[in-house]
């Protein structure tokens, strides 16, 4: 039989903040490991994964607002595939680099009309109106 360690093992911890937010979820070393959720005072709120207390994986956001996006994250930023539904009722799924549209996405406007967008460096290079009415 092995050796068994209590080192870097992950705990599984509620934590609340002085300004209001909570964690609850997976931690180590003292900061968010793993899978966890994380609400903000404001109603601001995070469910996914967690590495070195940044936001790294799949994950969903949810604002108070309503607006959810859903898709990965790398170091705190929605990086990568991901789907942004906004209270209106239309959605953006496509790309992310560090928080911002990038590349081929496909924006679908509250009456289903659906628009092929390309965005480089955050301004928008090219729209292509699909399934139009």
């Amino acid at each position: 039989m092995g050796n068994c360690t209590t080192e870097n093992l992950q705990q599984y911890e509620n934590v609340e903040f002085t300004e209001g937010d909570t964690y609850e979820g997976e931690m180590e070393n003292g900061f968010a490991e793993g899978w966890g959720i994380y609400t903000r005072k404001n109603g601001d709120q995070y469910i996914g994964w967690w590495h070195n207390g940044f936001q790294h994986g799949i994950g969903k956001e949810i604002f108070a607002d309503k607006t959810e996006y859903e898709g990965t994250f790398v170091e705190g930023k929605k990086h990568g595939k991901g789907k942004i539904t906004f209270p209106n009722g239309s959605s953006y799924e496509g790309h992310f680099q560090k928080d911002s549209f990038s590349g081929e996405g496909v924006y679908i406007y509250p009456n289903g009309m659906k628009l092929i967008v390309w965005q480089v460096d955050q301004q928008q290079k090219r729209r292509q109106c699909i399934d139009c009415i």
